[in-house]
């Protein structure tokens, strides 16, 4: 479903990319048509390689293990294939598809992570709002500053392979099995705890109200909410929509957002309220990670 944006994500990293270096970038999928894997491949040029690559044996493999978790989206699972399907690479990054990137990805790839896990930013939901705020610090037992958001990672994969985030992953779905309003999210923040190089919110800047940018804009990031392609009202749309109108899919893109409703709206505001009843419910409830982890290991 979210081809059309990858695209338009892979347009903005193209066009802000650095000679100097060759770049590969593997489109992960379960079910792309020929189609769109050809228009995503028609970007190939003497810097660029983009790989569409189904994954779809790794998921099922997957649910033969936790064959009760699958309560949010399948996609949010993706990171966690690149160190196995890729043991030549030291260093990798992962991208949600619902971004824009405004200066050379190469930049992030360079940064030194030591012997950290992960390169990140701070989930800027987490010390902004309220509820966010305590739900971070009371369910998932960590401090909001230091919570990521996992849709921007530069991934340290030789650590990681030593560390074994996918086996830690599995084992700790098992002991904590149900929604949280953070999917993924909640399961890597404690997971990679402490061994996380946090870096400036320009590295990927949410529409968070009240937010304040750090350093200069490198990617930013429609996380959460509604949608660029669906309402120009979102912060930074215009963003977006300079992108889109370069890449393939742009006359489907207008068409699309040409016959959005208010009901899609609302949906999208209804969807939004259903993650912060999640987060409600968990605050009040003495099964969380905090409880049932945290204070165990630190008895």
């Amino acid at each position: 479903n979210y081809e059309k944006y990858t695209d338009v994500a892979i347009t903005s990293i193209i066009e802000n990319a650095s000679k100097d270096y060759n770049y590969k970038i593997t489109v992960f999928h379960c079910d792309m048509s020929p189609e769109s894997q050809r228009i995503l491949k028609a970007h190939n040029n003497e810097n660029f390689t983009i790989e569409p690559r189904n994954v779809q044996e790794e998921l099922n493999k997957l649910k033969e293990l936790l064959p009760n978790s699958f309560h949010f989206s399948i996609a949010s699972y993706y990171r966690f294939f690149i160190e196995p399907l890729y043991p030549e690479l030291d260093k990798a990054i992962y991208l949600d598809g619902d971004l824009i990137i405004v200066d050379d990805i190469s930049k992030l790839y360079n940064i030194d992570l030591g012997n950290n896990l992960l390169g990140a930013v701070n989930e800027q939901n987490c010390f902004l709002m309220p509820l966010m705020t305590a739900y971070t610090e009371q369910v998932s037992g960590i401090d909001p500053h230091k919570f990521f958001n996992s849709g921007v990672l530069l991934m340290n994969l030789n650590e990681i392979r030593k560390f074994g985030i996918l086996n830690r992953f599995v084992n700790l779905v098992k002991t904590y099995n149900f929604e949280t309003p953070m999917a993924d999210q909640d399961y890597l923040n404690n997971i990679c705890r402490n061994r996380v190089k946090l870096r400036p919110n320009g590295w990927n800047l949410e529409g968070v109200p009240g937010q304040e940018l750090e350093g200069e804009l490198k990617i930013r990031h429609y996380a959460f909410g509604t949608k660029p392609w669906k309402t120009k009202q979102v912060k930074d749309a215009d963003l977006f929509w300079k992108y889109a109108e370069k890449s393939q899919f742009y006359e489907q893109l207008k068409r699309e957002f040409e016959q959005v409703t208010e009901q899609d709206l609302l949906k999208d505001r209804e969807n939004a309220g259903k993650l912060i009843a999640i987060a409600e419910r968990l605050l009040r409830s003495d099964h969380t990670f905090k409880k049932l982890i945290i204070d165990v290991e630190d008895k």
